[in-house]
């Protein structure tokens, strides 16, 4: 009976500590919030691409351009806070797919979008 005891207590102990911490959650949150109201227009695109989004505390924003191989095409970089926009020129670009990535957080965040350029 005390073996039995035993192991419902410590399955019982292993199902609490399986969640998260608080401070996970509200992360991803966070992330998912950011990314919700993250804008990327037009997709496709011929000649400029915009980023829209908002940034809720100040923040060191990195956004970047990338080719299917991952050579850095374009690099933009500023403290920001609240809402940002930033718009590339996208004309020397060939027809194809690119990855837009964004850093945010003193880079402790990172949302990577496909593009696709006319």
């Amino acid at each position: 009976m005390k073996k039995a005891f035993s192991i419902l207590v410590s399955l019982i102990a292993l199902e609490t500590t399986a969640q998260p911490p608080a401070s996970q959650i509200s992360g991803i949150e966070v992330t998912n919030t950011i990314e919700s109201g993250l804008r990327i227009f037009p997709n496709p695109a011929k000649s400029l691409l915009t980023i829209n989004m908002n940034i809720p505390s100040i923040s060191q924003a990195r956004i970047s351009l990338h080719d299917m191989l991952g050579n850095e095409l374009e690099l933009f970089s500023e403290n920001t806070t609240g809402s940002f926009d930033k718009t590339f020129d996208i004309n020397s670009l060939r027809s194809g797919i690119y990855f837009v990535r964004i850093n945010y957080n003193s880079g402790k965040n990172t949302i990577v979008k496909k593009i696709i350029v006319q």
